[in-house]
């Protein structure tokens, strides 16, 4: 099962902490208020810059770097695959991990499409 990456679903810019795959990651998601659009910062845990002001779009590959092992996914929970507005983070939509080996048993995440039905979550 894929890991939900915790969101304070009431702050607009929050910098939270979490191990993948073994590794520890900082992560950033705030709003951006001139292009209504969610946006990612990711850190290594000594505060290296991994990705800076990546734009969180529904239901594609959201981040593929060599430094994760799997691959993180901006995921709607209602099958919705317009733009998250600012009230849909933690509702409507979840920020997700999935690993390396979710990943390669999943035909489905290679197409980029019906993740939704792939996670079961709705």
């Amino acid at each position: 099962m894929p890991t939900v990456l915790p969101m304070n679903r009431s702050d607009l810019d929050s910098i939270s902490e979490i191990e993948l795959d073994g590794t520890i990651y900082n992560y950033r998601i705030y709003w951006h208020s001139l292009y209504d659009r969610w946006y990612l910062d990711l850190k290594d845990s000594t505060g290296g810059s991994i990705i800076t002001g990546k734009k969180l779009t529904i239901n594609g590959p959201t981040l593929r770097h060599r430094c994760l092992k799997g691959e993180l996914f901006f995921i709607s929970l209602s099958g919705d695959d317009s733009p998250a507005a600012v009230s849909d983070l933690g509702e409507r939509v979840e920020l997700m991990y999935f690993s390396e080996s979710e990943i390669s048993r999943s035909p489905v995440i290679h197409e980029d499409q019906g993740l939704s039905d792939f996670i079961n979550l709705k």
